[in-house]
């Protein structure tokens, strides 16, 4: 009896050792996932080289991809009628602006042209999953700008169909909704988000919280950063489009510069 109860401690034991071990190996096996970004200010194209073609475009995102100046390429986007992401600023980018994206299914505005302005040659509205080929093709990081705040249904759906693309750890998410922010944290607190901020007000509020921010260029300065760089958050500074402001911030320390240019840096 002595025998067997001491054979039965010693198995309760390896047991025990064992699951400590799995423990150990499968959060060593996420830390060893989990993405660190590479030292120093990192470019971003907003909505890709929108300074030399039409935002959101193809062409636009194409022209970021083959620059080695940009991280990675920003994009807005909104779901369709029939559950179709795509790239825009706004739910009515279309040259007739009574269509919008968000009644309307894929294939009634995929051959509709935008709204381009200056540009002379008819656009065309650019999917999401072209738009993450491009990433993934040419080795940018996706910087995904919800423009409205999706159902927590449509948020997984994303979240899924992102992961069939690419890593979703080397994605960041931005946003003005907070409730993105918060619900995208709800689902995987690893996410890599930015709560975007105009004013100084809230900047502070958000900070103080503890969120990565992307801020208005003319709300940061020295004092930010440095706070920011103190918190062990990550600050995106928007819309950069002045080289020797650029430098300035580079010199601050902030994590990323969006910008229209491949600037002189």
């Amino acid at each position: 009896m002595k025998k067997a109860a001491r054979l039965l401690q010693v198995l309760i034991v390896v047991i025990i050792i064992s699951a400590m071990l799995s423990i150990l190996w499968a959060n060593n096996k996420n830390a060893s996932e989990e993405w660190v970004l590479p030292p120093g200010t990192k470019f971003i194209a907003h909505r890709g080289l929108s300074s030399e073609y039409f935002e959101n475009s193809e062409q636009a995102f194409l022209a970021a991809a083959s620059s080695d100046f940009f991280f990675g390429i920003e994009t807005d986007i909104w779901l369709t009628s029939d559950g179709v992401w795509v790239c825009a600023h706004d739910d009515n980018p279309f040259e007739d602006s009574s269509v919008k994206i968000t009644q309307s299914s894929y294939e009634e505005i995929r051959a509709l042209p935008l709204k381009t302005e200056s540009f002379q040659e008819e656009i065309f509205i650019c999917d999401f999953e072209r738009y993450l080929d491009i990433c993934v093709e040419h080795n940018k990081i996706p910087v995904i700008e919800l423009k409205y705040t999706p159902s927590e249904q449509e948020l997984e759906q994303l979240i899924e169909f992102i992961k069939s693309k690419t890593d979703i750890r080397k994605t960041i998410f931005v946003s003005f909704h907070l409730k993105n922010i918060d619900n995208l944290k709800a689902i995987d607190s690893m996410f890599h988000c930015q709560m975007l901020v105009n004013n100084s007000f809230t900047s502070a509020l958000y900070i103080s919280s503890n969120y990565d921010v992307g801020l208005r260029h003319n709300i940061v300065n020295a004092d930010i950063v440095q706070e920011v760089k103190q918190k062990g958050l990550l600050l995106n500074v928007w819309t950069v489009n002045d080289s020797a402001k650029a430098k300035e911030f580079m010199e601050w320390g902030v994590d990323f510069i969006t910008t229209d240019y491949i600037l002189d840096v």
